[in-house]
């Protein structure tokens, strides 16, 4: 009886038995890629095109919903809304983004550079209205949802990208930022995660153009963000590494030239304001020198235990993880805990660069690990969710203004005619900026008379009506006023 040979080797490659009648093997065949079903592998297809934009679709709706209940029911709780309307306003009108209730002439750019606003001038054009930025910036955050999700897909699966996504779009730096009012920050966000996807997938032509974007949105960028990821850059082809460290280098060029003397140029008093005695540049202000980064460690360690909670400490499973510590570094030596705290905007930066480094960590690892690793981002997204601004949307929110003071503050808007010069507090500052040259009651001493003034005594301290007139016409000794409608602690003074 004649028995199979054994298969030949192959030089250069291992050899194989071919399984015969008497083992009674049975190796299961390839399918063939035209048995598979087309309807499957196109709903596949789909669902990585899409999924990632879908999911950024729901966050810009959760996020539009949250500003806008917040701004129509006058909870802005600073100036940059108002600063940033009158800035896009100026651009839709092709003008430089002079802000008066800044102060009287000043140019923004001379305080930060972001020319990336001029983007939103379209858009402002179409609807002259504070809801238009918040809305732009409720879609710039959610886009920044889609290259962490399509990463996150790619490199752990696609439920376990969803998680991810989704976590993401929930932390707390994200979240924080959106809710207060509007900023430049949210340009960056996208740029940054779009910055790093392209890292990662090696598209060059991609990550530079993500940098040229970030160089426009504010001036230490390039110091903080361009010059780590072109440093990164540089190190993942030791070989073209001469070609790659120039991002680097230009980075910190062009921060160099935007503080040195892009913004002095453009500011009244020719100086950068955030530029200390001490030669120390803050990332926002009040920075005195590098002895700052050792005070107050409390706060700063309890930021650093949540950004790593954030992602279930799984960032720290990569190195991409250093890119976050320019930033942090040049926050911490400010001396306003302000820029180091949790309740701003200010760690937007850092969410992408965070999640993304979880997302390379965790691919490193076994499937134990990133399971591990994805259950702790969920878990940790929904622990911290509560603390932050949207798990404020179904709830009434604290020292909301009553529903009488809300309408006298819209009378109010209604009573000022567009183009007019109007003074008014934070309270209104936003939704007259649109219309109006606004400038704010708090540079009172130093403003021209305003052909209107609105004040809102729930602001301000509780006046009288003729003791509100008393009052503004001791900020301008030169101009008369008279009340045009008073209700509910909000008047509104004409001059006559």
């Amino acid at each position: 009886m004649s028995t199979l040979p054994e298969a030949a080797a192959v030089p250069g490659k291992a050899s194989a038995r071919i399984p015969g009648p008497r083992s009674g093997a049975r190796r299961p065949l390839p399918q063939s890629p035209s048995r598979l079903d087309p309807h499957r592998l196109r709903r596949r297809v789909r669902a990585a095109a899409f999924g990632p934009w879908l999911l950024a679709a729901v966050f810009a709706a959760i996020y539009g919903v949250d500003s806008v209940q917040r701004y129509t029911q006058f909870r802005t709780t600073s100036w940059d809304l108002g600063l940033f309307t009158e800035a896009v306003k100026q651009y839709a009108h092709l003008h430089a983004p002079i802000a008066d209730a800044r102060a009287p002439g000043f140019n923004l750019l001379g305080e930060h550079f972001h020319p990336i606003l001029a983007l939103l001038a379209p858009f402002f054009a179409i609807k002259p209205s504070p809801i238009t930025l918040l809305l732009a910036q409720a879609v710039l955050f959610a886009s920044s949802i889609v290259p962490v999700t399509s990463l996150a897909r790619e490199r752990l699966g696609a439920r376990p990208g969803y998680v991810v996504g989704a976590a993401y779009g929930a932390s707390f730096g994200i979240v924080q930022a959106v809710d207060f009012d509007f900023h430049e920050l949210a340009f960056a966000a996208p740029l940054i995660a779009l910055a790093l996807l392209a890292l990662l997938r090696d598209r060059d032509r991609l990550l530079i153009a993500a940098c040229v974007g970030l160089l426009c949105t504010k001036e230490e960028f390039g110091v903080t963000v361009v010059l780590p990821l072109g440093i990164a850059w540089a190190l993942r082809d030791r070989a073209r590494w001469r070609r790659r460290l120039p991002l680097a280098a230009f980075g910190v060029l062009v921060s160099a030239l935007q503080v040195f003397w892009l913004i002095p140029e453009l500011n009244p008093s020719h100086v950068y304001g955030f530029l200390s005695d001490t030669g120390t540049v803050g990332s926002a202000g009040n920075a005195e020198g590098i002895g700052l980064f050792f005070a107050a460690v409390g706060g700063k360690l309890y930021l650093l235990v949540l950004l790593g909670l954030a992602t279930g400490f799984a960032a720290l499973l990569s190195p991409l993880t250093l890119l976050a510590v320019p930033d942090l570094v040049m926050r911490f030596a400010s001396s306003d805990s302000g820029y180091w705290g949790t309740l701003y905007h200010y760690n937007a930066v850092l969410m992408p660069v965070l999640f993304i480094a979880a997302i390379d960590g965790l691919a490193r690892h076994r499937v134990r690990v990133r399971r591990l690793g994805v259950a702790a981002i969920g878990l940790a997204a929904l622990v911290m969710l509560p603390g932050y601004g949207l798990g404020q949307i179904l709830t009434a929110r604290q020292h909301a203004p009553s529903a009488l003071h809300v309408q006298a503050l819209r009378d109010a808007i209604h009573e000022v005619p567009a183009g007019a010069s109007v003074e008014t507090d934070i309270s209104t500052l936003a939704p007259l900026a649109a219309k109006a040259d606004v400038f704010w009651s708090g540079n009172a001493a130093i403003d021209p008379a305003a052909q209107y003034v609105v004040y809102d005594t729930a602001v301000d301290e509780p006046l009288t009506p003729g003791q509100v007139v008393q009052l503004v016409e001791a900020w301008h000794p030169l101009a008369l006023y008279e009340l045009v409608s008073s209700e509910d602690g909000v008047d509104v003074l004409r001059e006559a």
